[in-house]
């Protein structure tokens, strides 16, 4: 039998998207605040104190927006256990919030969202990793502390093909991180997230704030989460890493293509 959506009327639509960004706004508000605040308290207790807090506080962030948005999650495979790298294909900034109300982890975000007003300051004090793109400097620095983060017990996201791509689209895996982690003794965690359908994708020329509207009008986003079999960087070189990873995913993905 196949799935069909019901049909939406434009007028709830539009209000749902209304009541939801205002909501979500509120929320930002009190989440950037709160957690700059708590930092002030939470700091001089040490780095690895204030990591703790931060990422309990995003997971719980994220748990909520995931509520607010209708975000409908499954998942196969076991979850990371702490002290993981997952590296996932990329789709929007759902990504994310799906991921991040699964498992308690941090993420590499670009610089510019350091600048964003709210977000940009709350994910800051919270622990979020800015990396500028175009900077080599800064994307070793970046990939190093991701590192630093995993040899310390916390979980870290990672999308290492450094942009999005529509559903179905097998992806191709920058080495960057890879090179960084070859050798040591990370559990890597190869992961394919899928989308019930394209309304989830960022990609083109859609604007980011158009792109939050037409999610928010809808009544749920189902995704689903594909935990791959766990990789040792310690057995493999960088190059071996990433298509063993690539493989993974991209199998993954045509797999879901012929289903669907």
């Amino acid at each position: 039998m196949q799935f069909r959506a019901p049909a939406h009327h434009p007028l709830r639509g539009a209000l749902r998207a209304c009541a939801v960004l205002s909501t979500f706004l509120v929320f930002l508000c009190g989440f950037s605040v709160f957690t700059r605040l708590a930092m002030l308290f939470v700091s001089p207790f040490g780095e690895m104190r204030r990591l703790r807090f931060g990422q309990a506080v995003m997971h719980r962030f994220f748990k909520a927006a995931a509520w607010l948005f209708g975000i409908q999650i499954t998942h196969e495979g076991p979850l990371p256990a702490p002290g993981s790298m997952v590296v996932a294909n990329h789709h929007s900034y759902m990504d994310i919030v799906a991921l991040g109300a699964m498992v308690p982890c941090f993420f590499l975000s670009k610089a510019e969202v350091s600048r964003w007003p709210l977000l940009g300051p709350g994910a800051a004090a919270a622990g979020i990793a800015f990396v500028k793109r175009d900077s080599p400097r800064s994307r070793k620095a970046a990939l190093e502390t991701l590192l630093r983060r995993v040899q310390a017990g916390f979980t870290v996201v990672n999308f290492p093909s450094g942009t999005t791509c529509r559903q179905g689209e097998t992806v191709r895996f920058r080495t960057g991180l890879f090179r960084v982690i070859a050798g040591t003794p990370v559990c890597l965690v190869p992961t394919s997230l899928r989308y019930e359908d394209g309304a989830a994708d960022w990609v083109g020329d859609a604007t980011f704030v158009g792109h939050l509207v037409r999610l928010a009008a809808k009544p749920r986003l189902r995704v689903h989460v594909a935990f791959h079999r766990p990789l040792n960087a310690r057995d493999s070189g960088g190059d071996a890493l990433r298509d063993a990873c690539e493989g993974l995913v991209n199998a993954s993905i045509s797999s879901s293509t012929k289903e669907g």
